[in-house]
């Protein structure tokens, strides 16, 4: 097993990187790009070159403006609002009736990370099932099966995945292909798609017995 504690260490280090890219753009990001092509070079060698257009996409918009202007003002408009929110990032919308805010999947990614001991912050400002809470999350999951080597994380992370993630991240990624203008959220809704819909395969269900 300890041979392949590097692949899940990756695996960690790649879901954090998404996560942090969902986040309002600042500098900071530049930072993200190498981590992020090394992982999918690890993992996914075929997923390298979305990793390379990420980088080139921020890298010139960066070049063009250093204080991301456009890249925000975006950001803002799909995932934020304060109006019309374009591709709004939570699974509710997605997963329940009537496109509702904290619904029962809301209630769900509430219930799941209690399970695997997570509390949250009275700081917390935003919502359970946002989705750079969700990637985040299963990167806890992978850095925790990493630290303890105990199945329950990655039990969890199978569930989490097969239940919940890969059910909506789909739609999501075409309500932003549909929304956005620039091509560097719409690059990265399809490559965080593709990361999730290849684990729901790799990823087996616990059997159990009736």
């Amino acid at each position: 097993m300890g041979s392949k504690l590097g692949v899940f260490q990756q695996k960690a280090n790649l879901y954090k990187v998404l996560s942090e890219l969902f986040n309002k753009p600042n500098q900071d990001m530049l930072e993200l790009f190498d981590p992020l092509k090394d992982s999918l070079q690890t993992l996914y060698p075929d997923l390298v070159t979305y990793g390379e257009v990420l980088d080139k996409e921020f890298s010139d918009l960066y070049q063009e403006d250093a204080s991301l202007t456009a890249l925000a003002v975006e950001h803002a408009k799909l995932f934020i609002g304060p109006f019309d929110v374009l591709a709004p990032p939570y699974s509710s919308i997605y997963l329940e009736s009537g496109r509702q805010l904290q619904g029962e999947s809301t209630r769900y990614a509430e219930e799941i990370y209690r399970e695997a001991g997570i509390t949250m912050s009275e700081d917390f400002k935003d919502v359970a099932d946002h989705i750079k809470v969700e990637l985040e999350f299963v990167y806890f999951l992978y850095f925790q099966y990493v630290e303890t080597n105990e199945l329950r994380y990655l039990n969890t992370l199978t569930k989490f995945n097969h239940s919940h993630l890969s059910k909506w991240i789909s739609p999501f990624k075409e309500q932003i292909q549909n929304r956005a203008k620039l091509d560097f959220y719409k690059r990265l809704a399809d490559l965080t798609a593709k990361v999730v819909m290849i684990e729901r395969e790799e990823l087996t269900p616990q059997r159990t017995s009736n």
